[in-house]
């Protein structure tokens, strides 16, 4: 889960390296890519076989409530941020012909 798997297709990555824990993050929007404060993440678990798009579609469900959490802690002025500690973070880029075969 971010800072891990940055970059333009993340599932790709998640899939590829046999990651157990999907998940999606809010973070402020800075002038450097996926680098911002965390303000939100969930761990969603995503069970074998499951295909790519529903997979899409349980992320997508998640990050849609973690948007609705942080609209609520904005009008409560709740709203907390957590320093991204890009230590951990990693950064892939598009796949190349030999990132498809196992």
């Amino acid at each position: 889960m971010f800072p891990l798997f940055r970059g333009p297709v993340t599932l790709f990555w998640h899939f590829r390296e046999g990651a157990d824990d999907f998940g999606c993050t809010l973070h402020r929007m800075t002038n450097k890519f996926d680098d911002g404060n965390i303000i939100s993440q969930k761990i969603v678990k995503i069970e074998d076989g499951v295909s790519q798009s529903k997979t899409m579609e349980l992320l997508a469900e998640s990050s849609g409530n973690l948007v609705m959490r942080m609209l609520g802690d904005i009008e409560e002025g709740q709203l907390t941020e957590k320093f991204q500690d890009n230590t951990h973070a990693s950064y892939q880029t598009f796949p190349e012909n030999n990132d498809y075969s196992i």
